[in-house]
């Protein structure tokens, strides 16, 4: 299980975002719970921490030059929806 951080879930999630974008999928296991769920429209659901990295470092090489940007976020209890551009 990801240890507990001081914060909100929108801190988490931006959190995530910056290790995404710096390339360091490995300090994903410190914020993400291990049943995260990734549900893009139009995809099957990624559920897993391992699942969840793999998804990323297969889009990255098929993106090398993607950037992320978050525009928003909303968040209900453990439920996190962002905006953002590729």
């Amino acid at each position: 299980m990801a240890p507990k951080l001081e914060g909100t879930n929108s801190e988490a999630t931006q959190r995530i975002w910056e290790l995404i974008e710096s390339d360091d999928l490995d300090a994903l296991d410190e914020v993400l719970a291990e049943d995260v769920v990734l549900r893009i429209p139009g995809q099957e659901e990624t559920r897993g921490i391992d699942e969840y990295k793999e998804y990323i470092r297969t889009y990255k090489e098929a993106f090398p030059d993607t950037s992320f940007e978050v525009h928003d976020m909303f968040v209900d209890g453990d439920v996190v929806v962002t905006h953002r551009d590729q």
